[in-house]
């Protein structure tokens, strides 16, 4: 039989016995688990309850006799059988116990103690065995620890490599949840560019009719204004020849003037030539009286000068006076029904601000012809006697008004006269004194 099953026969004999031990009284209970921490001696016990119990009955010792080989019952039976009995004998604690029932107690307490010493031998064998193989896996542990110092510099490299691997493993997983998801907006930026494209190719289709519509209308308009504009042209060419020829008249007009006031100035230069040398005689006398009169003749040619200057142009218009008159009463009723026709002919040139062009209305003719009359109108008049300057203004704000939710136009204006060979700004609040030398419009 194996030493350890024996072991473990024998614990559970000894527990059984342990068990009906706790059944009898506390005195009983406490002397058992002594007599097993001493050797597991329990025939003191046993004897010590002998002086305190009483006799047996007869029943209870022939069921004793009944039981045959003690060493066939267990260790349970044989305690329950000494616990019966001691109980029996403290209910008649005044009979002695007789003689059956002692050499019964006697061979059953004989049979515990063999056991006992079989039990405590085994676990003798029991100790020494795992002493041993303590020992043996005492060896292998060392063995093992030797195997596994050298062989965890070895599993720390592994580790770390497998820990970078790891690392790169979640970049890698990282790095393509990114792709997909950048994947996944490109897709639908796609679908949304798709559907944007299309929305706008409609668009471009609609605005390319509508462009062909309009430049359609626009070169009709085109052709009949530039037919217009032809008329006007060769208008204007008549007109200009007109002028160019009064221009010559004038300037060799002005040209036998000039000589006739330059014959003048000479012979008052030799005047002046004559006073001049009077007065470097009378240098010598007084140096105050030659710094006067140097001032004097000075002021006097400039004087002089534009005395001739203002007299020519009295000339002039004296000479043309009637004539004109003649002229500007004829034109003055001409141009009150005239401003009205020169705006409707210039109104789509004047329009053509609003896109961006920059445009010019240069109104010519004689003195007292109704230029600023036809350009500008009477003073605080009404809306039907405004002129042409009046009238594209309001033209232009009227239309930049209504296009003001689409477009923000800025509209800058410019009126300036030629008023003998001189521009004046008639825009300005002192126009009297913003004037510019006509070498400007060259």
């Amino acid at each position: 039989m194996d030493p350890q099953s024996e072991v473990r026969v024998s614990e559970n004999r000894e527990l059984d016995g342990l068990s009906e031990v706790r059944n009898g009284n506390v005195s009983g209970r406490i002397e058992a688990f002594n007599g097993l921490a001493e050797g597991h001696n329990f025939s003191g016990v046993l004897k010590s309850k002998r002086v305190h119990h009483a006799d047996v009955p007869a029943l209870k010792i022939s069921e004793l006799t009944k039981l045959g080989n003690l060493e066939s019952a267990s260790s349970h039976s044989l305690f329950s059988t000494v616990n019966r009995i001691l109980d029996e004998c403290i209910e008649k604690s005044n009979q002695d116990i007789p003689q059956r029932v002692a050499s019964v107690l006697k061979l059953v307490v004989q049979e515990i103690e063999q056991r006992v010493t079989k039990q405590a031998d085994n676990m003798r064998k029991q100790s020494n065995m795992y002493k041993s193989r303590e020992d043996r896996y005492h060896t292998k542990i060392r063995a093992l620890e030797t195997l596994a110092t050298g062989t965890t510099e070895e599993n720390e490299v592994v580790m770390n490599q497998l820990q970078q691997m790891k690392i790169q493993k979640t970049k890698i997983e990282e790095k393509k949840k990114l792709e997909e998801q950048d994947l996944i907006k490109l897709r639908k930026e796609k679908v949304i560019c798709e559907s944007k494209i299309l929305s706008l190719t409609e668009e471009l289709n609609l605005a390319k009719k509508s462009y062909e519509e309009n430049l359609f209308h626009l070169k009709a308009k085109a052709e009949e204004t530039k037919d217009k504009l032809q008329k006007k042209i060769l208008e204007l060419e008549s007109l200009l020849t007109d002028s160019r020829k009064k221009t010559k008249e004038l300037e060799d007009f002005s040209e036998s003037k000039f000589l006739r006031w330059k014959r003048k100035e000479q012979k008052y230069k030799h005047f002046i030539d004559s006073q001049f040398g009077s007065l470097q005689e009378l240098r010598l006398a007084s140096e105050s009286i030659k710094q006067e009169v140097s001032k004097i003749n000075n002021t006097f040619a400039e004087e002089f000068y534009h005395f001739g200057f203002n007299l020519q142009g009295l000339i002039d218009a004296a000479q043309n006076y009637h004539s004109v008159l003649e002229e500007n009463r004829k034109l003055y009723n001409e141009v009150q029904d005239l401003k009205e026709d020169v705006f409707r002919d210039t109104q789509p040139l004047i329009r053509s601000v609003l896109d961006g062009y920059n445009v010019c209305i240069f109104a010519y003719g004689q003195t007292g012809s109704g230029k600023t009359y036809t350009m500008s109108g009477p003073n605080a008049s009404s809306v039907a006697d405004w002129g042409v300057n009046y009238r594209a203004l309001n033209d232009l704000f009227n239309i930049s008004q209504k296009r003001h939710g689409s477009i923000a136009y800025e509209i800058g204006v410019q009126m300036v006269e030629i008023y003998n060979e001189q521009v004046r700004d008639l825009l300005c609040p002192d126009s009297s004194q913003k004037r510019y030398p006509s070498e400007l419009l060259c």
